[in-house]
């Protein structure tokens, strides 16, 4: 099933969830197609189909983004343009999570303030950095994950988790889980003749 037909489907029950955003992507590496889509049970809008180009998401809506999301997305592209061979696979990695682990404050945000009024002004100061540290209690960033997929269709997941019990007042330590694997391409058309 297509990414944008699952989130029609699962648009008609999402009342009975806590709001979210879920991001499909469709990959069909013989094809060399990409197609990519999301929906938010937070407004009357259905899924959304992405044009070709770059995305960040973050806890904000999309059609109302904080700062932090626009200032990811600009050092996301700063990233890959820094990055233009495949070659350089690790160190595109290593640089994704370095902006994953951006804790600067994008503050004052008037789309922040107004999306968390009623909380208190230095919650809602940690809220405006792309990593939020842990030490508010509970809420922070504790996992990032990166996905790559070349034009053949290996991906490449790479998951940095921070170890329990988590404690802020000592160094994190990181626990990474890798995984590669080749998307199999349901386009592919095999003949048995």
């Amino acid at each position: 099933m297509e990414g944008v037909n699952y989130l029609q489907r699962l648009r008609r029950e999402a009342d009975m969830y806590n709001s979210f955003l879920l991001v499909t992507i469709d990959v069909k590496p013989m094809m060399g197609d990409v197609t990519a889509s999301y929906y938010t049970n937070d407004g009357d809008e259905g899924p959304v189909l992405l044009k070709k180009g770059v995305h960040v998401f973050g806890n904000s809506s999309p059609s109302h983004p904080w700062k932090k999301v626009n200032a990811a997305k600009q050092m996301f592209e700063e990233v890959v343009a820094g990055n233009p061979s495949s070659t350089q696979k690790e160190e595109l990695i290593a640089d994704i999570f370095q902006v994953l682990r951006n804790d600067t404050l994008h503050y004052p945000d008037e789309q922040l303030d107004k999306d968390t009024e009623g909380r208190p002004e230095e919650y809602v100061k940690q809220l405006s950095a792309i990593f939020i540290k842990p030490e508010m209690g509970f809420y922070g960033s504790r996992t990032h994950t990166v996905i790559l997929i070349d034009s053949n269709g290996h991906v490449d997941y790479v998951e940095k988790t921070m170890k329990e019990p988590i404690d802020v007042t000592t160094d994190i330590t990181w626990v990474t889980t890798r995984m590669q694997f080749t998307i199999q391409d349901s386009s592919r058309i095999v003949s048995h003749l």
